[in-house]
């Protein structure tokens, strides 16, 4: 297994912010309307992304829920800040607005998704730096130039 340096970093946020947006298009057919209030806050070390819907049942279709907390999910494997994954996060969806004719799951994977990267850059991004255990095995008579590298490189 090969492991690359940019497949160990990720991002997360120090901030708690309330994000709206609502995606709107009219052209001379049916619309696409979609609006979504999504609180992020910092979650948990090791949590991940973690959605949660504050939506009493019935106020918006469960379909458009999914969808929701799928674009949330999939835009988190992009980051914020450098493009690393987003982690230790916590989303929670609290308005849901749609129209009956001119919703989809579409116009609310795209709200969300822009929720994420509006909210994510207001919460305070930072990027997280990996922290690894390795085991060094070395003859008796390396063993001073090995830890002399390993502290160069800020082992």
């Amino acid at each position: 297994m090969t492991v690359t340096a940019g497949s160990l970093y990720r991002e997360t946020i120090t901030e708690r912010v309330k994000q709206v947006c609502t995606h709107r298009t009219q052209t001379g057919g049916g619309g696409e309307y979609a609006e979504v209030l999504i609180e992020f806050a910092p979650g948990e070390r090791g949590s991940g992304v973690v959605f949660v819907s504050e939506l009493r049942a019935g106020v918006a279709p469960a379909e458009y829920i999914e969808t929701v907390r799928a674009g949330l999910i999939d835009e988190a494997k992009t980051g914020i800040v450098r493009g690393f994954p987003a982690t230790d996060s916590v989303a929670t969806l609290f308005v849901a607005k749609y129209h009956d004719i001119d919703s989809s799951r579409e116009t609310f994977e795209f709200a969300a998704r822009q929720c994420f990267r509006e909210g994510m850059l207001r919460a305070g991004p930072v990027l997280l730096e990996p922290l690894i255990s390795i085991a060094v095995i070395a003859p008796q008579d390396l063993v001073g130039d090995v830890v002399r590298a390993l502290n160069r490189r800020h082992g």
